[in-house]
């Protein structure tokens, strides 16, 4: 099955996605587009949202932890605590388009304050990442944004990618409120 979320399996009008939490979701995907918030995602923006307690088992591309495919997106203020399991990958066009929180990133996307906390549980032989599927995209679409320390799958954080794009954080340090107020810019309501 492609296409499995909790929002929107596919949104293509360019939706505004603001304030939602979403806990304790199991979604479950046998071929492409899958993840907790959107399975496809094109011209929308996603702000201040969380990600819960919840997982994605998946076996096909363009599948995430937050969302499988991004298309001129633009996404802040996220908190995505899903973890994501691959027991087997298959896809027909051989790609490997899936990471702990996006799988696929296109078009005119940006990405910032972000924290990807979720872990990757990958037992394929495929290299799937734990932040971003698409990597070259981290350059030109995202800044200011963090993966959990030990998250699994393999580092997006490489030489070529400073602090500013992507860092990883201690579980210790996203245990703090300071992480939150300070890194990812994060204001208590009324403040």
């Amino acid at each position: 099955m492609s296409y499995n979320a909790v929002v929107t399996g596919y949104d293509y009008t360019s939706s505004v996605f603001s304030k939602i939490q979403i806990r304790n979701a199991q979604i479950t995907g046998t071929k492409n587009y899958n993840a907790v918030l959107a399975g496809r995602a094109s011209g929308s923006q996603i702000q201040d949202v969380s990600v819960i307690g919840s997982s994605v088992a998946l076996s096909g591309t363009d599948c995430g932890g937050f969302i499988g495919e991004g298309k001129n997106v633009t996404i802040s203020r996220v908190y995505s605590d899903a973890d994501m399991t691959v027991n087997t990958y298959t896809d027909d066009k051989n790609r490997t388009q899936s990471a702990g929180f996006i799988g696929n990133l296109t078009g005119k996307s940006s990405v910032e304050y972000v924290f990807a906390a979720g872990k990757v549980d990958n037992k394929t032989s495929e290299q799937l990442y734990n932040f971003i599927g698409t990597p070259d995209a981290l350059k030109t679409m995202v800044k200011n944004s963090f993966v959990i320390q030990n998250a699994g799958g393999v580092s997006n954080i490489t030489d070529g990618v400073g602090q500013e794009i992507l860092r990883e954080v201690t579980s210790q340090e996203a245990a703090t409120s300071d992480f939150y107020k300070t890194s990812m810019t994060l204001k208590r309501h009324g403040t």
